[in-house]
């Protein structure tokens, strides 16, 4: 319950304004959140989703919406955040209809598609919500491209998801701690 509270509390913050700058909470707020203009750092590099099916960041990213987060299993602060948000997302009504929700892991030595797929039924997530591991070597590079991971120790990570309409080139990279799904779901449509 204590969860459930937190995450409404954090996901009813004020909407900040989108100008292609990067923004962040007023002082003294309380909030550390940032938006800020990104490209999705994709490659061709053979990825394992949660079912055990190759694919790669590119095919999951695909061209419709998508929000792109960054966790790992044994995770036991941030990510369950996370995976409330996200959630909280996919149960909206106003959320585009093929919206994509791509998850890659931040410890791709320990999280296998067998560890993704039980943290996948244990949340309930549907189908459309991809969780995506690899080979470190071709993991790490899309972590520290997509400005998930600084090579600090992984308990230290920051809360990083990347949301677009669609495409690589058009998306806004949120930071830390407050994410407001109205401002969420405005950055999933198009023309946003």
């Amino acid at each position: 319950m204590k969860r459930f509270l937190l995450c409404l509390a954090i996901c009813a913050t004020p909407a900040l304004a989108h100008d292609g700058k990067v923004h962040t909470a007023p002082e003294g707020a309380g909030l550390d959140t940032v938006f800020e203009e990104a490209s999705v750092a994709v490659s061709d590099a053979p990825l394992l989703d949660q079912f055990g099916n190759v694919t790669t960041l590119a095919e999951a990213v695909g061209h419709g919406p998508f929000v792109l987060s960054f966790t790992y299993t044994d995770c036991e602060s941030l990510c369950g955040l996370a995976d409330m948000v996200l959630g909280g997302l996919l149960a909206r009504p106003d959320r585009p209809a093929d919206l994509r929700i791509i998850t890659l892991t931040l410890d791709p030595a320990n999280d296998r598609p067998k560890e993704l797929l039980e943290r996948h039924e244990a949340f309930g997530a549907p189908d459309n919500w991809i969780r995506l591991t690899g080979a470190p070597s071709d993991v790490i590079p899309l972590l520290s491209r997509n400005g998930a991971w600084d090579g600090g120790p992984i308990d230290e990570h920051r809360l990083v998801m990347i949301v677009s309409a669609g495409g690589n080139d058009n998306a806004t990279r949120v930071n830390d701690r407050s994410f407001d799904l109205e401002r969420i779901v405005r950055l999933l449509s198009p023309g946003s």
